[in-house]
This record gives structure tokens, C-alpha cells and sequence, in this order.
């Protein structure tokens, strides 16, 4: 896999995964009255997550209760609009959908997945501060015990850190919070450091006073 910095913008990543693990047999759902996911598709003890290409669009098309009140076109959970990812390449693919339309006056509909998830997890993870009970998630984590997997993560956030300009930086403490491994208490951000001083150091410069 290529690192994000050398992704032309969110498809050509979309293009690769497919490539490297091929595509679901079946919709995301099993029809568009109940929304009843389709168990058959997950590859979580692989450590994959199942990916909606039109989040970039529509958010969270994983909740059946978000596509019903919403009206979301059920073509977003076909098969051929899925794609498969490990927890580095989930996180790359909100980043570029965070990045695509961000100043253009669009709503950020790649934000939220990154600061309330995919931010959180992998860093409790790095600072060994809580174990997850979800077997699944702790598989699809233990990818960052490898330490190339893990320098690619902060490059992740300092490819990101460096080009978005949405309006989150408007929060003074928005950028403790994407290196805090519990963002809503700031003072979990010392036990992330204490694990990773030279992170602490790398990415000292982007905090904001």
C-alpha cells in the first residue's frame, strides 16, 4: 500500500482495497424495509472493517435507523459500494473524505467518524489504557503493535494535522483532543505520552495555545 501522502484523493484508495481484498458478495443489508445487516460479508476476525464508498456523501450508512429517517438510496450498501479495510486504511479513507470537500462549504461528513472513533480507539489502544472487550477490535487494533504500522499512523495525522483547515481548528483544544486517547478528558492525553514521549515531541508543534 502506498502511504496517503501519495494518493491522488479518496478513490484511487478505494480502488486499491478493492484490488487487495476483493469485494462483498452481498448488500450491506439484507433489503431496504428492516435494514437487518448482513452477517455474511463481515471479515472482522481478519481485523477488517466494511467501508460505505458514499460516506463521503451520506454519513453513517452503517446505522439502519440513519438511512430510514434519511431516505438514503439503497444502492450505497450494494456490494459494488463496500469496500474492506484494516484499521490503518479505515482511517486513511475518512481522513481523504474529511480533506476532499473541506473549505468548500459542504458539510464535513468524514470528521466526526475520525474524532469520535477511529482517533480514540487507535490511541487508547497505543497507550495500552483499556482493553477492549470486542474480540473483533482487538484484533483489528493489533496491527499498531507493529512499529512500521504505527509510524504510517503518525503520519496519517500529521498528513492530516498539516492540510486540513475545517472548522474544528476553530476549537482551541482540537488538536489535544485528536491525540488524546480518551478526547473527552483532556488529562488522558499525559498517559498517551507517558507510553509515547517522542510522539509527544513530534507532534508538540501542532498544538494550539
Amino acid at each position: 500500500m502506498k502511504r496517503i501522502s501519495e494518493y491522488r484523493d479518496y478513490q484511487e484508495l478505494l480502488i486499491d482495497l478493492k484490488k487487495k481484498y476483493g469485494i462483498p458478495e452481498y448488500p450491506y443489508f439484507w433489503d431496504d424495509r428492516t435494514y437487518t445487516p448482513e452477517s455474511r460479508i463481515k471479515r472482522g476476525k481478519e481485523g477488517l472493517y466494511l467501508h460505505h464508498d458514499k460516506e463521503d456523501t451520506y454519513p453513517q450508512l452503517s446505522v439502519a435507523r440513519v438511512n430510514i429517517l434519511n431516505n438514503y438510496p439503497f444502492g450505497c450498501h450494494l456490494p459494488k459500494n463496500l469496500t474492506y479495510a484494516n484499521a490503518l486504511e479505515h482511517l486513511m479513507l475518512h481522513i481523504l473524505i474529511t480533506l476532499k470537500d473541506e473549505g468548500k462549504g459542504y458539510p464535513e461528513v468524514g470528521i466526526n467518524g475520525l474524532m469520535i472513533y477511529m482517533l480514540p480507539q487507535i490511541n487508547t489502544y497505543l497507550a495500552k489504557s483499556y482493553q477492549f472487550k470486542k474480540e473483533w477490535l482487538r484484533k483489528a487494533m493489533s496491527i499498531f503493535d507493529d512499529e512500521d504500522t504505527k509510524e504510517e499512523y503518525y503520519r496519517c495525522l500529521e498528513y492530516f494535522l498539516e492540510n486540513y483547515h475545517g472548522h474544528r481548528t476553530e476549537d482551541h483544544n482540537f488538536i489535544l483532543r485528536v491525540l488524546s486517547p480518551d478526547f473527552l478528558v483532556d488529562n488522558n492525553m499525559e498517559l498517551f505520552y507517558a507510553y509515547n514521549e517522542p510522539v509527544y515531541q513530534r507532534f508538540k508543534k501542532y498544538r494550539k495555545r
